[in-house]
């Protein structure tokens, strides 16, 4: 099988903004990665705008979303690591990167 990969287009550092959620998006065999807008009052259904897909006929499926989702925070928790080398990982730096892990892997405590 060939696949051809493409690089990033020219300003194409920039994300969506998080933070990401998992929801099941009603296609079928995918769960979406989204992030959540307000939605006017005549909108039915959530509004929401697709970031990702997880295929759900993996097993592994969850924790690719939830990986996913936790990205926008686990880049955040990073950025200030390595913007602050020689600070002491302590604090608040610590608690958003914890949360950011417990995010990605799904474990509550």
């Amino acid at each position: 099988m060939n696949i051809e990969l493409h690089e990033p287009r020219e300003n194409s550092g920039r994300h969506t903004p998080g933070p990401w959620h998992l929801i099941r998006s009603g296609m079928r065999d995918n769960s979406a990665v989204a992030t959540l807008e307000p939605k006017p009052e005549t909108m039915e259904v959530p509004n929401y705008w697709l970031v990702a897909q997880a295929n759900t006929l993996r097993d592994e499926w969850a924790a690719n979303a939830r990986l996913i989702a936790a990205a926008p925070e686990l880049l955040a928790a990073l950025e200030r690591i390595v913007k602050n080398p020689e600070a002491q990982i302590g604090g608040h730096i610590r608690a958003e990167a914890v949360a950011a892990i417990r995010k990605a892997t799904g474990v509550s405590a």
